[in-house]
């Protein structure tokens, strides 16, 4: 358990995040709409939850359209009540860094910019990102200009456009710039170390299952952690039903089995939602927490979970997936 805050300013929001964690959905809600036997069917199972604000009641307004509302209540009430300048610019980076990938695959692919696609809530307006997606000289930052004119030229230099050497790119970029932001917040960095490791445990298994090559690994490892880039780079070089025992005296050998056991029934599926948890379970030592910016900063990610599992889950029913596979997307602790 890291040492909080303790900062009093945060004791009336804390009170009111402990009363909006009750609205987070539970099992049994994720259950029906796991069940749902068609797109149509979840969207309305979702109208009867609190999403249902969001949803017209003639149908017009898409899933989609609802959680990026729900998005923007998110990081509205986050600004409303942070008190710490370092966080909020974590939180509207988070959501910054999201469009920008957006813009830039769309630019990639030829489309234009659909703006039910961009989240609400960042410092950066779609002007600026549109020049930050073309390396426009004078767009800033200059780091971001940077990694994503990087991003472009690596994602565009084998004959197919590979739109992932983005996400690896900008993913870096974004953790290298949370860990300076959070310096000053042990819980913050602990979380920060708990994605690295189990984002570069995850790319791991998943450069050795699709038998990439190393040079891919060793691109997309993320900054902090508690699991030694070396570490991880002599593991790459073991067979794949190694790993877990490479990776026992961590925490995270296990992550790498059950990774590895997911891929031998044909889905990664289940990599992917224990690491999610895995981050979740961190979180969840904000839950007795009073005072300081844990909790808020704890309930922002839950709500972002929720998103995650809601956005899956539609598109899976959408694509008619049965309910054993949709039931593995859905990340969920407590």
């Amino acid at each position: 358990m890291y040492r909080t805050s303790e900062d009093l300013r945060y004791g009336f929001v804390n009170g009111r995040v402990r009363a909006l964690e009750t609205a987070l959905l539970d099992h049994q809600r994720y259950e029906r709409l796991v069940r749902a036997s068609s797109s149509q069917e979840f969207r309305s199972l979702l109208a009867d939850t609190v999403y249902g604000r969001y949803l017209a009641e003639d149908g017009t307004t898409s899933v989609e359209r609802a959680l990026a509302h729900s998005a923007a209540d998110a990081i509205d009430f986050v600004s409303q009540y942070c008190e710490d300048e370092w966080l909020l610019q974590m939180f509207r980076m988070r959501v910054d860094f999201h469009n920008l990938k957006t813009v830039v695959k769309e630019g990639l692919a030829g489309r234009e910019v659909d703006a039910d696609h961009l989240r609400q809530g960042g410092d950066w307006d779609l002007e600026r990102l549109e020049a930050l997606a073309s390396g426009q000289a004078d767009a800033g930052p200059a780091e971001v200009r940077k990694a994503v004119v990087e991003a472009v030229k690596a994602a565009t230099e084998e004959a197919n456009v590979e739109p992932a050497v983005l996400d690896v790119v900008l993913d870096r970029l974004e953790q290298k710039l949370s860990l300076d932001l959070a310096s000053g917040s042990r819980f913050v960095m602990g979380y920060l170390d708990v994605h690295a490791d189990v984002e570069n445990i995850r790319t791991l298994v998943r450069t050795k299952v699709l038998r990439e090559e190393k040079v891919s690994f060793e691109r997309a490892l993320l900054a902090g952690g508690t699991v030694v880039p070396e570490e991880l780079l002599d593991a790459w070089n073991d067979e794949l039903d190694s790993l877990p025992s490479r990776l026992r005296r961590t925490m995270f050998g296990q992550l790498a089995e059950e990774g590895i056991a997911g891929f031998r029934r044909g889905t990664m599926l289940k990599l992917e939602r224990r690491c999610r948890e895995y981050k979740l379970s961190y979180l969840l030592e904000t839950r007795y927490m009073t005072f300081g910016h844990e909790p808020l900063f704890a309930y922002y990610h839950f709500r972002e979970n929720e998103a995650d599992n809601l956005r899956q889950l539609h598109a899976a029913k959408q694509a008619g997936l049965e309910e054993a596979l949709c039931r593995e997307m859905v990340a969920q602790v407590g």
